[in-house]
């Protein structure tokens, strides 16, 4: 007669929640530039008096202008123009990216960043 062998049993819940971190993990790494998966809020930099937009230099250097925060499904003009909509103090909590809208303008939604006026802009 043989001797048998122990059976060696894996479990199924220790390795699905493994993956479960693992995959949790990957998706926190995909955040945006400042740590936020998806933002409420995009600034553009604006000239505080006309509301035309200037280039995000502008305002990371302290010149001429202020930041101004669009909602997502707002829309970002392209430098040069008026913007409309949005405010100039987001909600307080919410999650803001500052800077990066494509300078020719974009809607801001969910999702990567994009260019173009048809293009959504997100964390």
């Amino acid at each position: 007669m043989q001797a048998q062998r122990p059976v060696r049993r894996r479990s199924a819940v220790v390795t699905l929640s493994v993956t479960g971190v693992l995959a949790a993990a990957g998706l926190a790494a995909c955040g945006g530039p400042d740590g936020s998966d998806d933002p409420d809020y995009r600034a553009v930099c604006v000239d505080e008096r006309s509301r035309e937009r200037l280039p995000d230099e502008d305002c990371d250097d302290d010149r001429s202008g202020g930041w101004w925060y669009l909602g997502r499904g707002g829309v970002a003009p392209a430098v040069g123009q008026r913007v409309g909509g949005g405010t100039a103090q987001p909600p307080e909590g919410a999650r803001v990216v500052r800077g990066g809208v494509p300078a020719e303008g974009a809607t801001i939604t969910r999702g990567g960043l994009g260019g173009g006026s048809d293009s959504g802009v997100g964390g």
